[in-house]
């Protein structure tokens, strides 16, 4: 049978933490030698339920579906269901055909889905449940499959053990071995001397089969195995051996001494006494009261004598005995005893305390993207960040796309050639305009500068000047074809104005990335990362970015251990509870209820990221509402006065400015009281004449004919970088005023803003953009999830776990200490329990009905606790006192078990006064 991983069995891990140890033997609920129904709680409303577990008495419903549903060929069926019970399901499983029942693993919604490899042949397959009260139910589907070849062959059977002559001195024997069929085999019996046929045991259809088989007699034994193929056909195999083993058969003898059958007495506690005897010698005597648990009798010689304080109810009592040899043989004996005082005590409750085991072995469970969806809700995945993620190269790989989204031909000398995207407005045409802005393409019509470009224009024509671009190229010491801004000055000014002022982005513009951003393939940053506040955001909500960052393949391999320990209690009046509480002995933390480890390659893996993840996105930008007049003075330094440093960082006009400052605010270009254009000036002279005609400088003073001033500008100090001054011979062109670079720069751009007739304050762009690089690999994302999910271990076990301080209330636990010894444990106030219920008038365990003469103590005494009530595990019948929540009077009878158990009646005081 192919079993399943992922989900479910995490499921099984955080059930298994979360639930009470239920032995399974074969599918089935364990019972002891003793019936279940002897082990039972019974609550005063006369319901039952297993271990104090609530119930209201219904069994777990069960739905199968198989396919196919039709008689079929094929060798496998796929059976799928549901399982759910309002108290919860503990366990279920599946046995199919003659196979060992095996787990069933199941989602949270209880559905379920197997494949199931079958031979030919008709086979039932049965799923049976146990819910946490204890009530069980099954239900059953018929596979056929068909289409067999024709029978020849008999079975082949091999019998690997006992070997032929066998001796064995003891009651049981190993018998297994192998079978096979040309179809199918349908079984195999063993059969021991003259004893009935017992069918083996398999998990694969009897390919391998075993059985312990009982031995009831000395001497010879004859082993005789029978394997059956689906047409009927036989196969025998006998062995012969012995046994030294002596047998007993018969049962013991025992006797009641006292009371006597029919007794009457006003005590509400009564010591029953008697003796057993056996050949083989008596292995155990239990007692009960009525139809409470089966209690062990206290002896000191083999059973010859026993005893055991009994508590009895009002009325008729009826008192079973029953004494098991150590062959298994079994007396019982039962007789009736009437109390007869007032109703003074409630009626008995009783419950069975253990030490439950420790859940620390750790579990391997694989998880899919479609697992972590169903155990991750919304509300727990975005709690937990798989990175913190830079967004410069993403910020970059956008704006690389915008610029090359019409075509190439922004980057030749004047070119108009665009083919724009079909849904793109004017304003992202104009936007577009600007990233893609050079000296050959720039439009300064309008602007500053724009006298100065006719002029040049004008004059380059009859060989009297350079180009334009080509004396702008040389001001800003860029290419004629060169980006105005670079990009990666502008990538930064977004991302520090754009990305990093938003309120939900971290001060150095990384996004948060959560798991459930993953599980939703990044749709849900559009709204984290629209408004908010007074910030626009860079996302539009209408439209949520989608990135498949884990893929269909996705899978991730965890191992953990639960740290969660279950501690039986009572809750007085009421009946049996747990406690949960964390045992944690691993750090560096001491407080985990599930314990990972990111860091070890052995404890986590992971595989199925995208390689090189892209997105989808649509970006956004706003612009200001009003036109922003440059700056026209070099202070405050570094600079100047322009409005645009006023905006909101994270208007268009701010991006631009800013964006052009990162990019000269360490430009010089000229010279300072250099002799001419041969040693460093920007200087054009008419030719021939020798007559200056234009000069430019960028922080310098500008060239000195006599070495002594500047000739055509005045000597500044200070003197900042990207202060751009231009000179011409009488004014030629009405040179620009006196400003900084990035002021010139943003005049051009907030001039091109309005292009195509867009007005002012509705030049705000929105980009669709397709398969953006995250600028992340599939590695890095690995790199980053270890540390990440390492520091987060605390908070995911947490999430997985749920509620699980929301214990019932009790009273009274079952504590372990630090020196190994058990303990009788009475609730404190910082125990994980509801409000209220740990608000005792009086705590702590009494000898007297009166509550003064305190049994225990919250000294340490070795047990690493010094904050509880402790009562030392008692070793033979004890009568102790406690008080409730509301401060009523309880009695306990404690009576321990060889096995382990304490079983502890308790009885409320309900007369008048005190006892």
């Amino acid at each position: 049978m192919k079993r399943k991983t992922g989900l479910s069995l995490l499921i099984m891990l955080v059930v298994s933490a979360c639930q009470p140890n239920v032995p399974l033997v074969s599918g089935r609920a364990e019972s002891p030698d003793i019936q279940a129904a002897d082990d039972a709680t019974f609550q005063l409303d006369g319901k039952r339920s297993i271990d104090g577990w609530p119930t209201d008495g219904l069994p777990p419903t069960i739905t199968l579906e198989l396919s196919p549903d039709v008689p079929s060929s094929a060798a496998t069926f796929v059976l799928r269901g549901q399982v759910v019970d309002d108290t919860g399901v503990a366990s279920a499983q599946l046995q199919v055909g003659s196979n060992v029942a095996v787990p069933l693993a199941l989602q949270p919604d209880g559905r379920f889905e197997e494949q199931v490899l079958l031979p030919y042949g008709e086979h039932t397959l049965r799923v049976s449940a146990l819910d946490i009260g204890g009530i069980q139910s099954a239900k059953e589907v018929l596979a056929k499959r068909i289409g067999a070849p024709q029978d020849k062959d008999k079975p082949t059977l091999v019998v690997q053990t006992p070997a032929p002559g066998f001796e064995v001195n003891g009651s049981v024997v190993l018998v297994q071995g192998k079978a096979s069929d040309d179809v199918a085999v349908t079984e195999v019996r063993v059969q021991v001397n003259e004893g009935p046929e017992i069918i083996a045991q398999t998990q694969d259809f009897f390919a391998h089969w075993r059985l312990n088989a009982g031995l009831s007699t000395a001497g010879k034994v004859t082993i005789t195995v029978r394997a059956r193929d689906a047409s009927g056909k036989l196969t025998t195999k006998v062995l012969s051996g012995s046994t030294t083993q002596q047998f007993d058969l018969v049962p013991p003898i025992l006797t009641i001494t006292s009371p006597q059958p029919g007794a009457s007495t006003l005590q509400e506690t009564i010591t029953l006494s008697g003796s057993a005897q056996d050949a083989s010698g008596i292995a155990t005597v239990q007692v009960r009261v009525n139809q409470g648990p089966y209690l062990e009798a206290q002896s000191s010689d083999g059973y010859a004598s026993f005893s055991l304080p009994l508590a009895l109810q009002t009325g008729s009592n009826l008192i079973k005995v029953r004494a098991r040899d150590k062959a298994g043989l079994v007396t019982d004996k039962q007789i009736t005893v009437l109390e007869t005082s007032a109703q003074l005590w409630s009626p008995a409750i009783t419950v069975p305390l253990r030490v439950q085991p420790n859940a620390t072995k750790p579990q391997d469970f694989v998880l899919t993207k479609k697992g972590l969806n169903e155990l991750f809700p919304p509300q727990k995945a975005r709690q937990i960040v798989t990175l913190d993620m830079s967004v410069d190269q993403l910020i970059k790989g956008t704006l690389e796309q915008i610029r090359n989204a019409c075509g190439p031909g922004w980057q030749k000398a004047n070119s108009l050639d665009k083919k724009c995207p079909k849904a793109w407005g004017q304003a992202e045409i104009n936007l577009w305009r600007l990233v893609t802005m050079t000296p050959a393409n720039v439009k300064v019509a309008g602007t500053s500068i724009a006298g100065m470009s006719e002029i040049a224009q004008t004059l380059s024509q009859w060989g009297l000047m350079d180009s334009f671009s080509t004396i702008l190229a040389a001001g800003l010491g860029i290419k004629e074809t060169g980006l105005i801004v670079g990009s990666d000055a502008v990538a930064d000014s977004m991302v520090a104005n754009l990305v990093a002022t938003h309120p939900n982005t971290a001060s150095d513009g990384s996004i948060r990335i959560t798991l459930e951003d993953c599980l939703k393939d990044l749709k849900t940053l559009a709204s984290r990362y629209g408004p908010a506040g007074k910030h626009p955001g860079f996302l539009d909500p209408t439209s949520p970015p989608f990135s498949v960052v884990m893929t269909d393949d996705f899978e991730m391999k965890l191992k953990a251990t639960s740290n969660l320990k279950w501690h039986d209690g009572l809750r007085l009046g009421v009946g049996k509870s747990y406690l949960a509480l964390v045992q944690d002995n691993t750090g560096p933390s001491y407080d985990d209820v599930l314990e990972f480890n990111f860091i070890d390659p052995d404890s986590y893996q992971v595989s199925g990221l995208a390689a090189a993840p892209v997105v989808d996105l649509a970006f956004r930008i706003t612009e200001s509402p009003e036109f922003i007049p440059v700056g026209s003075s070099r202070y405050p330094l570094p600079k100047g006065n322009s409005k645009a440093w006023g905006l909101d960082p994270w208007t268009l006009e701010y991006a631009l400015i800013d964006a052009s400052w990162r990019y000269y605010k360490n430009h010089r270009a000229g010279c300072s009281y250099c002799s001419g254009k041969s040693t460093g000036a920007l200087l054009w002279e008419v030719p021939v004449l020798g007559l200056d005609e234009a000069e430019l400088v960028v922080g310098r003073q500008g060239y000195s004919k006599g070495g002594s001033k500047p000739e055509h500008f005045k000597a500044l100090n200070p003197n900042p970088a990207g202060w751009l001054r231009v000179w011409t011979l009488f004014g030629l062109g009405t040179p620009p005023p006196d400003q900084y670079v990035w002021d010139m720069i943003l005049g051009v751009s907030q001039k091109r803003l309005t292009d195509g007739g867009i007005k002012q304050g509705q030049g705000s762009v929105r980009f669709e953009l397709k398969q953006v690089p995250v600028g992340l690999t599939g590695d890095d994302l690995k790199a980053k999830l270890k540390p990440s999910l390492q520091a987060q271990r605390k908070k995911l076990a947490d999430l997985l776990m749920g509620p699980w301080k929301n214990s019932s209330p009790l009273d009274i636990f079952v504590g372990e200490g630090a020196n190994g010894k058990t303990w009788l444990m009475f609730v404190a106030n910082d125990d994980p329990l509801p409000k209220g219920s740990t608000d005792h008038p009086k705590r702590g365990f009494f000898a007297d009905a009166k509550l003064t003469q305190k049994l225990s103590s919250t000294a340490s005494q070795g047990s690493g606790d010094s904050q509880h009530e402790k009562l030392a595990w008692p070793n033979q019948p004890q009568t102790v006192y406690v008080g409730d929540v509301n401060g009523a009077l309880h009695r306990l009878q404690l009576n321990p078990q060889a096995d382990g158990t304490l079983w502890v009646t308790a009885r409320k005081w309900v007369g008048a006064g005190q006892p």
